[in-house]
Parts: C-alpha cells; structure tokens; sequence
C-alpha cells in the first residue's frame, strides 16, 4: 500500500481531535472517516494514555516507597 500525504495529514488530524477530548462520532463527522478507522487510532491513543497514566503512578509508588 502506498502512502499519501494527504492520508497521513488525515490520521495527524484524527489523533489530534481524539487527543483534544473528541469523541468518535465527532471525529467521523468531522473527517468522513467511518468509525471503524476512527476506532481504530483511538485505541492507539487509548493505549498511550494507558501507558503515561501507568508510568506516573509507577514513579508516584516509588517516591511513596523510598
């Protein structure tokens, strides 16, 4: 598959509608995109929130600790 600009420019535009509280729905209304795509980066945006939220009550745990 060949990568356009103007499919990377999309999914930049879709992460950050997602990041900025978005919700799905409106991220596919306002993109045109299905909501199956949009599912699709949000769980990628899910899980780096995940990860960050994780890592800062791992290094909370450690302060508490020592």
């Amino acid at each position: 598959m060949k990568i356009w600009p103007r499919m990377l420019k999309r999914k930049n535009a879709v992460i950050a509608l997602l990041e900025a509280g978005c919700t799905i729905a409106e991220v596919a209304a306002i993109t045109g995109q299905t909501h199956h795509v949009v599912e699709h980066y949000a769980a990628q945006v899910n899980r780096r929130r995940l990860g960050k939220s994780a890592i800062l009550k791992f290094e909370a745990a450690r302060k508490k600790s020592a």
